[in-house]
């Protein structure tokens, strides 16, 4: 992938749906390259934490094969790809500054994982004023069959929406129904393609109801460099210089997770 500079109607897509896919972004041997740093890590945690069969004997997917976060914190292969510079200037594009990375989490989603149920990233992440832009790169072919993404398009217009029974519904400790009247959509990606997506639309993931097939994926989030307050990570974001960079620590977005107004309305 050499440096992209988004076309005006790129833009437009990505500021009317919320998210846009950038086509081959990366080349095969570096999406390759993410994808083997990735099983050696799950290797490594395998071996750490005894990660399988949960304490009711029954073998889950979801459980042998868990998300891994900030790993760009432990792997140098991994905190290169949040600092590539490419994929910076995608961000300072969609943001209209400099970006500052606040994480990167790496997706197994093995063959029978659970469907993801519809959240929003910047629920957890917290970000203000403004909110945060991930970009989701894929390292599998993904599709509805092996759990391919799912957005509503234009929701990212709407703020954070009222989710339905928070810390139990899903591993981002939130589900938000669809508002009526929204589309669905499902994106079909092929390795080297990266979703960037608003902090602030509703996505989530199919259920992988294939036998044999895994649906990778390395997701870095990113924030704006006008951020003030964040609630998570606040003293660790990097720059992109792989510099440490503190912003203040957004408590009063706990309070309003817990008791958000019903229109979702800060």
């Amino acid at each position: 992938m050499g440096w992209r500079i988004l076309a005006a109607e790129e833009m437009e897509e990505f500021h009317h749906k919320g998210y846009l896919v950038v086509r081959q972004a990366l080349l095969p041997d570096e999406t390759e390259r993410l994808r083997a740093e990735l099983r050696r890590l799950w290797f490594i945690k395998y071996r750490e934490t005894g990660v399988g069969p949960d304490t009711r004997g029954a073998s889950s997917p979801d459980r042998l094969f868990p998300p891994v976060r900030n790993v760009h914190e432990e792997s140098m292969v991994l905190r290169e790809a949040a600092l590539d510079g490419r994929i910076h200037q995608l961000m300072e594009q969609v943001f209209g500054e400099e970006a500052l990375v606040v994480g990167g989490t790496g997706f197994y989603k093995a063959p029978g994982s659970k469907e993801l149920p519809m959240h929003q990233d910047n629920y957890d992440i917290g970000a203000a004023p403004g909110t945060s832009c991930a970009a989701w790169i894929s390292l599998d072919h993904s599709s509805e069959e092996n759990g391919g993404m799912q957005f509503v398009p234009g929701t990212q217009s709407l703020g954070m929406l009222r989710p339905r029974n928070p810390a139990r519904s899903s591993i981002y400790a939130q589900t938000v129904p669809v508002p009526q009247g929204y589309p669905v959509e499902t994106v079909c990606t092929e390795p080297g393609d990266i979703i960037l997506f608003s902090g602030d639309v509703l996505h989530g993931s199919h259920a992988n109801t294939t036998a044999d097939r895994f649906r990778m994926s390395y997701v870095i989030h990113y924030v704006g460099v006008s951020t003030e307050k964040i609630f998570v990570q606040q003293a660790r974001l990097l720059n992109k210089r792989g510099e440490r960079v503190t912003r203040r620590l957004h408590k009063e977005h706990a309070i309003r997770k817990l008791f958000r107004e019903p229109d979702g309305n800060e």
